[in-house]
């Protein structure tokens, strides 16, 4: 007989450890959900930023190629009007 209620309560710490680690489990898996979903909407917003200053990028270094082809026009133009 007692053994029996030995058993048995071996048998029911054993549920209450496997119910806890279950819970514990998936609390787990749910901030790790979580946690991945504000990475990728982070990562998302990263892409974003870059595409924006990347486009700036190009416009600044079209605007500069422009000006210094100006720049070489106007000291050519220059230069050719001290020979004349």
């Amino acid at each position: 007989m007692l053994t029996y209620q030995i058993s048995l309560g071996i048998l029911v710490l054993i549920c209450i450890f496997l119910i806890i680690a279950i819970f514990s489990y998936q609390s787990s898996l749910k901030k790790e959900k979580q946690n991945t979903e504000k990475f990728k909407k982070a990562a998302l917003d990263a892409q974003k930023i870059i595409a924006k200053y990347k486009s700036q990028l190009e416009r600044s270094l079209e605007t500069i190629d422009t000006l210094h082809k100006e720049l070489l026009t106007h000291h050519l133009t220059h230069k050719l009007e001290k020979i004349s």
